[in-house]
């Protein structure tokens, strides 16, 4: 049974060119007031081809320009579209893993025996379908103790550096704001660090794992780690998922009760980071970009129109 027919109905009656035009010229002076490169998809599926041809773009380039591609990923729902569809590119031989080295963005801390493990979920949906060397995925080591985390988060940065730093981060934003398990207002200073979950983190987790127990901590890359990437992909899809970026996409001189929630680390957004969104073009999510209040502003007029008209 599907559960997003109303986002579907929503963007048949939108036409297509007021959200994702195929001039560049016209998709320019869309976006000429966001400051963040967004692409919006009708569908998650269509979305996830668009990311996942990015990636293999991107994969491509850096291994021919140095011989090798720095990868930071993540293991959020949103992703896993993107992921089938990558495997799917794989197979046709379009892109080449063998010189790829994978860095895991977050893990949870303790592992637990029946718990969630974000390196284990990663191998399920990409890495055990691909021709990644397993000396090539770098993780979390579980073994590490609580005395010599500070040791081990500065030794995983420094690896990270040694490689040549990340090319391309692959991550989504969450249902609250979270970018891997940096909280909403995390500063965007911060690096390699333990951090504390939240209950409605956990919550969330518990039933994206489908599992009973989730630690109370994790190791996460800090948000200056991911802004240090060349390139950063944050593939959204849902209608719930969409709502914590209203604030992020606010333009200037928004309202202060449209912009007091915005994350301070979101106010400078990335050069090269494009965040992809599907299925949820909706009335919450269109008044806050200046192309999605003109997508609006349509629907209103098409909206009175039949009405008056008594279809």
């Amino acid at each position: 049974m599907r559960t997003d027919l109303s986002s579907q109905i929503k963007l048949d009656r939108i036409p297509r060119r007021y959200y994702n035009p195929d001039n560049e010229i016209e998709l320019t002076a869309l976006r000429r007031e966001e400051k963040l490169f967004t692409r919006i998809f009708e569908t998650i599926t269509d979305g996830a081809d668009f990311l996942a041809s990015e990636m293999a773009r991107y994969i491509n380039r850096y291994t021919e320009q140095k011989g090798r591609c720095v990868l930071a990923l993540g293991a959020g729902v949103s992703t896993h579209r993107a992921y089938a569809s990558l495997i799917k590119l794989y197979n046709e031989g379009r892109v080449d893993f063998s010189n790829v080295i994978i860095y895991i963005i977050d893990e949870f801390f303790p592992l637990l025996p029946e718990g969630p493990s974000v390196l284990k979920r990663l191998r399920e949906i990409l890495l055990d379908h691909i021709n990644i060397k397993p000396e090539n995925v770098r993780t979390i080591n579980p073994e590490i103790t609580k005395e010599t985390m500070y040791e081990y988060c500065q030794a995983y940065e420094q690896a990270i550096a040694d490689d040549g730093g990340i090319d391309l981060a692959v991550f989504e934003i969450g249902p609250h704001g979270t970018v891997a398990f940096n909280e909403a207002g995390s500063p965007e200073s911060s690096y390699c660090r333990l951090v504390l979950l939240g209950n409605e983190i956990r919550h969330i987790i518990s039933k994206n794992y489908n599992c009973d127990e989730v630690p109370t901590t994790a190791i996460t890359l800090g948000v200056a780690n991911l802004r240090s990437a060349k390139r950063r992909n944050c593939p959204q899809g849902g209608r719930r998922r969409c709502q914590p970026e209203r604030a992020r996409l606010a333009p200037a001189g928004s309202s202060p009760r449209e912009t007091r929630h915005r994350p301070r680390r979101c106010r400078r957004p990335h050069p090269h980071k494009p965040a992809v969104e599907g299925d949820f073009l909706r009335m919450e999510r269109q008044a806050y970009t200046p192309r999605h209040r003109m997508a609006l502003q349509y629907d209103r007029q098409a909206y009175s129109q039949t009405h008056r008209q008594g279809l």
